[in-house]
């Protein structure tokens, strides 16, 4: 008796796919309910070797040439759309606006499923404010496509009302981005790679260098700490100039740099901290209506959180008493809010236990239940992949 091959899903992703965990956490969701999955990054000249996803998920990287202009997009839509002519699926998972073209395109031409995956508030995030030509057409683009999606999916309740206000569609399946539970030991990763004394805190903020997260006054508040140190993990386009302000501002013995960890190893250095930063400006719809990741990645290892007072992060520090709220306004301010509560050392645990307990529920165990049930409504593993003529 032949074995029919598990059914295909296809996941497209407009990144390298070296720091995505969402997206992997979704691959791996899907494999184990028997698809097997292939997820479709960005390659650009300078890339780097991306390590495997585990078994049954199958890696491929579009090269597009550049890593700048609106080219990089459609070349990555056309190319996506071309794949998608070969590779026979049972569905495809477009992650974001940037891949809803070619995905659609897949679903439209093999009379599939395809599954919306919104990560933000696209034409809302702050490199497309005050660009009203790139923001029509994205929107445009995304009233289109998003009405002939299967199924809608979002990371938070706030992206959800707004999707359904703008585009009258049902309401999408919230699944909040959030790590798999584990215990996690407190370590020194961080201390022993910097040089860092034990006399100092270690305030910690990892993610992408990108414009409208505060970093910029993070790194001035480095100006006014006295018994702590910035660390900043993670890369992106503000790299540069963020190491040229600290260095201009004789700052580089309170704000240090650690560049982008690998998904895998980045809660060793999550747990080497004292406080976990998300202090996003209120400078886009996205930002005030974000539930970003970190906060459940500092959760879980005990770190209490300091973060912008908008609503969704609010409700989570507010409910679970796990830190404090905390505007991205005048460095110095700042400074002493988060130094005054390190100080405070029954405050401090108690918000670190807290963190630690809200964490066995705040976690990807829970929030995968929803991605695996959606998927059982709309796609059957019982499809056969197989390779389409050309």
């Amino acid at each position: 008796m032949t074995t029919r091959p598990p059914a295909h899903i296809l996941l497209p992703a407009f990144n390298e796919l070296h720091n995505d965990y969402r997206v992997f956490r979704t691959a791996s969701a899907l494999r184990e309910i028997g698809f097997s999955v292939t997820v479709v990054g960005v390659e650009y000249p300078n890339s780097k070797p991306i390590a495997p996803w585990g078994k049954g998920i199958h890696m491929i990287r579009l090269g597009v040439g550049t890593t700048a202009g609106k080219m990089r997009y459609l070349s990555y839509n056309y190319q996506l759309a071309q794949l998608g002519k070969k590779m026979r699926c049972a569905g495809v998972h477009a992650n974001d606006l940037d891949t809803l073209i070619g995905s659609g395109y897949i679903a439209i031409r093999q009379k599939i499923p395809l599954i919306y995956d919104s990560h933000e508030l696209f034409i809302e995030q702050p490199p497309l404010v005050g660009r009203w030509k790139e923001r029509m057409i994205w929107g445009l683009t995304e009233r289109g496509m998003i009405r002939r999606a299967d199924a809608v999916i979002t990371v938070c309740d706030s992206i959800a009302d707004q999707l359904v206000k703008r585009y009258r569609i049902p309401r999408p399946v919230v699944i909040r981005n959030m790590p798999p539970y584990r215990s996690i030991k407190r370590t020194n990763r961080i201390r022993e790679r910097l040089g860092i004394s034990d006399s100092l805190w270690i305030i910690l903020y990892q993610g992408g260098l990108l414009q409208g997260l505060g970093l910029e006054r993070i790194i001035r508040m480095g100006a006014y700490l006295r018994e702590s140190v910035v660390v900043i993990v993670g890369g992106g386009p503000l790299e540069t100039s963020l190491k040229q302000a600290v260095s201009k501002k004789n700052l580089d013995d309170r704000v240090k740099f650690i560049p982008h960890v690998p998904f895998q190893e980045l809660a060793e250095y999550t747990a080497s901290a004292d406080v976990g930063l998300s202090l996003l400006e209120g400078c886009s719809l996205n930002n005030q209506y974000a539930l970003p990741n970190k906060i459940f990645e500092y959760m879980m290892a005990g770190l209490p959180l300091v973060c912008s007072p908008f609503p969704e992060m609010a409700q989570i520090v507010n409910r679970y008493k796990t830190g404090i709220l905390l505007s991205p306004g005048d460095p110095e301010m700042m400074a002493k809010e988060i130094e005054n509560l390190l100080r405070e050392k029954t405050r401090y645990q108690r918000y670190a236990d807290n963190a630690r307990k809200a964490a066995r529920k705040l976690n990807w165990d829970q929030e995968k239940t929803r991605l695996i049930d959606l998927y059982r409504q709309k796609i059957s593993t019982n499809f056969a992949e197989r390779i389409l003529p050309e």
